[in-house]
């Protein structure tokens, strides 16, 4: 069975947009002053992304032997690809290379790469300076929890790194920002 290159069984993908209820005309701490400038007026918006991973191909680390102008060549599965783990997410000794003038078994997008979450937020809030000129702070997370989602793993056969996925997203990063809107 030869899968897409996008083809990822679960996806989801949510967006949400929430002002809070603390301030001068919302639900809690609605009586102006001091406290409503701190507390009041704020608003939260994010995304959630989570996939199962999406497929790659196993390749045998030798050159294009087939005798076509075709680019690389897939490796002959010979076992289970085993237990998934980052340090051998596939079992480089149940793969092969192909003979001669053959293209490999294993086929295009055989495997699938780890899944993947996050979520995305900010926080913001406009303040009146004067009556034409307002402030927005902001404070952006980008991948709140600072969840590790894993790489790809090296797909090439006979290579050191077969397997082994040694690469991650980035961690949490917080951003401040402000603009003064005249």
């Amino acid at each position: 069975m030869t899968r897409s290159a996008f083809n990822e069984p679960d996806r989801v993908v949510a967006a949400y947009t929430y002002e809070l209820p603390f301030g001068r005309g919302r639900t809690l701490l609605n009586h102006g002053g001091v406290l409503d400038e701190i507390v009041g007026g704020w608003s939260t918006s994010g995304s959630y992304n989570i996939h199962s991973g999406y497929p790659t191909t196993i390749y045998s680390g030798l050159p294009n032997r087939t005798g076509s102008l075709a680019g690389g060549v897939f490796a002959n599965r010979v076992g289970n690809p085993g237990q998934k783990t980052t340090t051998q997410w596939f079992n480089p000794a149940n793969f092969a290379d192909p003979a001669p003038y053959t293209y490999g078994n294993s086929g295009r997008n055989s495997t699938y790469v780890p899944g993947y979450w996050n979520l995305d937020a900010n926080l913001q809030k406009h303040f009146k300076i004067t009556e034409s000129i307002k402030m927005l702070l902001r404070v952006d997370a980008f991948n709140v929890f600072n969840h590790k989602n894993l790489g790809e793993p090296g797909a090439t056969i006979d290579l050191p790194n077969t397997g082994v996925i040694s690469s991650s997203t980035e961690q949490r990063i917080l951003e401040v920002g402000s603009q003064i809107q005249f």
